[in-house]
């Protein structure tokens, strides 16, 4: 034990010993250190909770506190928590920053940040608003900080603060948000994944939620429409599709939600420029982890091909009718 703590222990023990209180002058002069010195820790451990401060005429009179002290409540939160004060003086810092920056409580304890580089003020912009007005209001950032070979996440807050004595001061939250990142990215490339496997599937497919808005489709489907993407997401059919055509798919939608049901019917796609496709549309209801309906997912197989042979053929056959017709 040395230092800041060594002098808090004996600062404490010695109050312990005098229920009623001790003046500053008191306790300099029963542990034989300078009175500066001895002001500067106490009110370190009043900031901290471990001792109470009480004015008596102009004396003020210092005892052993009989609540939880701060720093115990303090160091049961999973969050690493710093406190300055208007120098950016550190006055407080809890288990958790203390093991992330592998440093003693001795070390940092009333030392300015010039003097005590901490990686959680490795971002520029946070160090920029420490030194900044907050004018009340709470700043927030996320942030990525290296250390070592691992590079993890957090979320800063800083908080303006207010000590017993009326000075101001700054509170320094950091949340850890490493596996929410680490969660996020893995569920984006898992979506990635999925959307390049739909993409990959020749056939136009795409599917809605139960108020019938598209929460996503394949390229095919883009070509099948004629729209990009972003026209086509969160929008209903009646704003995609012919008017004739978007009523028969919603009332296909409608059907396989209320039967659970695959439906399909065939449907005929006039382009503005008169061209035309012919397609059979396949919709299913999918349902979400609850077991609830979530919407519908649908296919489309083009037929074009198949209803112009089908065309050509019946041609043909009225055109051999006709010169059997004639023979006879």
């Amino acid at each position: 034990m040395k230092g800041y703590e060594r002098i808090a222990v004996q600062i404490t023990n010695l109050l312990r010993s005098t229920p009623r209180g001790m003046t500053i002058t008191d306790i300099s002069q029963s542990l034989h250190l300078n009175r500066n010195s001895v002001a500067k820790y106490l009110e370190i451990l009043v900031t901290s909770g471990h001792i109470e401060k009480q004015r008596i005429g102009r004396a003020k009179l210092y005892s052993l506190s009989q609540r939880v002290p701060i720093s115990a409540m303090l160091n049961l939160s999973s969050d690493m928590i710093l406190i300055l004060d208007e120098q950016a003086r550190i006055w407080y810092a809890n288990d958790n920053l203390l093991a992330f920056e592998r440093r003693n409580r001795s070390e940092i304890i009333g030392k300015d940040l010039t003097e005590i580089p901490l990686l959680i003020f490795s971002d520029p912009e946070v160090r920029a608003r420490l030194g900044s007005p907050s004018n009340g209001q709470e700043y927030q950032k996320e942030v990525a900080i290296e250390h070592g070979e691992d590079t993890s996440f957090f979320t800063i807050s800083l908080v303006s603060t207010i000590f017993e004595d009326g000075s101001q001061g700054i509170t320094v939250m950091v949340e850890d948000i490493t596996e929410r990142k680490k969660a996020e990215v893995s569920l984006k490339e898992h979506l990635q994944f999925l959307q390049e496997l739909l993409d990959r599937i020749p056939t136009p497919v795409f599917y809605k939620n139960t108020t019938g808005h598209y929460l996503g489709c394949n390229r095919a489907f883009e070509e099948y429409t004629r729209r990009p993407r972003h026209e086509i997401l969160y929008k209903t059919a009646s704003e995609v599709l012919p008017s004739e055509l978007a009523n028969q798919y919603d009332a296909l939608d409608s059907m396989a939600l209320e039967t659970g049901r695959m439906q399909t019917t065939e449907s005929v796609y006039l382009y503005d420029d008169g061209t035309s496709r012919h397609s059979i549309l396949f919709k299913a209801p999918f349902l979400k982890p609850d077991g609830s309906r979530g919407g519908t997912v649908s296919t489309i197989f083009d037929i074009t091909d198949r209803k112009k042979a089908e065309a050509t053929l019946q041609r043909r056959i009225e055109e051999l009718e006709q010169q059997i017709g004639r023979l006879r």
